[in-house]
């Protein structure tokens, strides 16, 4: 909710072509790239399950710094717009991958399933966040309105991935914070509930991402170097700088080839900025 919907709207384009074909783009060279260098022996489809994992992008401490200095507020939208729409790119591969690797099917079913997560989740949010409004309008306490966004966004969570709808909660919850941040603050009677809504939910993501990260590097730790030296071998390391090489040079490539789109849509941008 706290990205600009406005800027968010003349970058959009260009969001969907870094979250879409790009995405798409950099998903395949990571599984090539992975196949390559592994020595895991995993075949094409286990590679992109990899790639799913690793495309998603996640500028927390990027787009933290950008605010704090107050630079480049359209490169910033942009950066954001990309990361929130990649996530669910990565989801749907990641599912098809699964279907795959666990249940085979026809095509036909791969593309039902992808066309459900893509649609439905988007109109899941939709139809939640016009109930929210229409609820927000009727209160007119800072501490009622919090309680209705959190509500409304586990809410759309749970029945997306859990309620029975079988779509992704990410992408339904994304669309629900991206027509709050446009169309649901109008709703919101006082400039209190505003100002406690903007608090809250700026604290919970900081926490969440602090535990999220915590817990991640925990886990490797535990995992990597705690169990036993036959979980994590001297190779291992000369695995992991060459994985980041490649990294590193496949988002180089995505981007420049998306370049041109980037420099003709929205606010456009300069080479300086792409890179």
């Amino acid at each position: 909710m706290e990205t600009d919907y406005f800027i968010f709207q003349q970058q959009f384009c260009g969001g969907i072509v870094l979250a879409g074909p790009g995405m798409i783009l950099q998903i395949l060279l990571i599984a090539l790239w992975a196949m390559y260098i592994f020595p895991y022996g995993w075949g094409f489809t286990e590679s992109l399950l990899f790639g799913s994992i690793l495309s998603a992008t996640d500028p927390v401490a990027v787009i933290g710094l950008m605010k704090e200095l107050a630079l480049l507020s359209d490169l910033r939208v942009l950066i954001e717009a990309e990361s929130l729409m990649n996530d669910g790119t990565a989801i749907v591969v990641f599912e098809l991958c699964i279907m795959v690797l666990l249940e085979p099917g026809s095509i036909l079913m791969y593309v039902g399933t992808a066309m459900r997560l893509v649609i439905g989740a988007p109109a899941l949010g939709l139809g939640l966040f016009i109930a929210m409004r229409l609820w927000l309008q009727k209160t007119g306490d800072a501490i009622q309105d919090t309680m209705i966004t959190v509500i409304t966004a586990y809410l759309c969570y749970y029945l997306a991935e859990a309620g029975g709808c079988n779509v992704s909660g990410v992408l339904a919850v994304l669309t629900l914070g991206i027509l709050m941040s446009g169309f649901g603050v109008t709703a919101i009677q006082t400039d209190e509930a505003r100002q406690m809504l903007h608090s809250f939910w700026t604290l919970l993501c900081w926490i969440s991402d602090t535990v999220i990260f915590v817990l991640a590097g925990v886990i490797i730790v535990q995992d990597g170097f705690l169990m036993g030296s036959d979980v994590f071998k001297a190779a291992d390391w000369g695995y992991i700088v060459a994985l980041y090489i490649g990294l590193i040079a496949i988002r180089c490539v995505m981007i420049f080839l998306c370049s041109p789109v980037l420099r003709y849509t929205g606010y456009g941008m300069q080479p300086r900025m792409c890179s």
